[in-house]
Order: C-alpha cells, then structure tokens, then sequence
C-alpha cells in the first residue's frame, strides 16, 4: 500500500526573522498611539471637571441670588472662623440646587468649603485671591469664599484647567512648576500639589 502526502495548503511556520519583524512593528505603532490615547483621556478628564465645576458656580450663584449670600440650609447664617467643608452636600444638595455631590476627575481628594476671605497678601494656601491678577486681593474681608481644594492634581492637568476656568491672561507666567496664584484658580506646585478654586 501506498502512502500519498498531501501538504495541507496555508500552513507554513513563520521563521524568528519574521515574527521579530512583526513585533518591532507593533512595537513602534503602540509607541506612537499609547501616548496620544492616554493625553485624550486626561483632556477627557480635565473636560469633565470644568463641567463640574461650572455646574457648581451655577449651582452656587442660584443659591446667592435666592438668599442673598453664601450661608447654610435656608439661608441660614455660617460660622466660617474655621472652614465650613462640604458645603456642597450640606447646602447645595440639601437645597436641591445640585443632584450630587461634586466630584472633579482630578487629584486624589477634595473638599468643596466655606470660609472667611481675607485681606492678606494672595498666595496658594490662603483665601486671598486676585481676581483681576493684579498683586492685592480682590475679595473683601468679612466676605464669605466658596473655595474647592483638591490634592495631588497632575501640573500639565492644573495649567490645563487653569486655561479653561480663567483663561490665557491668569494663567502662570514662568512655565516652570511654580506659583500660580492669578485668577479664581490657584495652585502651588513648589510647596505641595494642590488646587483651590473659588
């Protein structure tokens, strides 16, 4: 009896050259899309938390023009010698003004607060700003700030939404990881990464 071969058509191996050739190239193409995939995804996110924040002024402005200041549930009067936190769930929520509670996609924590402005000199850590980015602030004292603060925010992310809530003119001047304390957005990259938007 004879033993014909028949070779199977398609099949053939593919040699090391070949398959090393194919992964160099896959290799290449990821290194080209991975980074833009992942720069979309945080403009996605610093999106989103301008959405958020802007729903929250809106939110804010509603409740300044039913009572006619930032206080507590019903207009009722603040103690904001020391911070008020949480004042978006607390107030806003309680109110009805918001259907959740503020959460911005950037940093690893945050809290939404009340507190006294003051007439100190503008830096990142008080409740002085310059809203006109001229040196002094532009906030009364006696007034009260609604102030967000959000920890280890990314810069590239902070300068971005400084962009976006502000604009070019409030923006930092040096370029460098720096003091940013013009415009409702402020931030200090020196001292620690954090962000506080009034």
């Amino acid at each position: 009896m004879k033993t014909i071969r028949v070779p199977l058509s398609g099949r053939r191996s593919f040699p090391l050259v070949e398959m090393i050739g194919v992964m160099y190239i896959l290799a290449i193409v990821a290194s080209l899309i991975v980074p833009q995939v992942i720069h979309a995804a945080g403009q996605a996110r610093v999106d989103s938390t301008t959405v958020r924040f802007n729903t929250l002024r809106t939110a804010s402005m509603s409740y300044h023009a039913k009572y006619g200041w930032f206080g507590g549930v019903a207009g009722t009067a603040l103690d904001v010698s020391s911070p008020y936190n949480d004042w978006d769930t607390r107030v806003l929520l309680a109110e009805g003004m918001i259907e959740k509670p503020f959460v911005p996609l950037l940093g690893a924590s945050h809290v939404v607060r009340a507190v006294a402005s003051t007439s100190a000199a503008v830096n990142a850590t008080n409740s002085a700003y310059s809203l006109d980015g001229a040196a002094a602030s532009s906030t009364s004292t006696g007034t009260v700030i609604l102030e967000v603060w959000s920890r280890d925010v990314d810069l590239d992310a902070a300068r971005d939404l400084n962009q976006r809530l502000d604009g070019q003119s409030l923006g930092e001047a040096s370029g460098l990881p720096g003091p940013d304390v013009k415009g409702r957005l402020k931030y200090d990259f020196a001292w620690s990464p954090y962000l506080i938007h009034k």
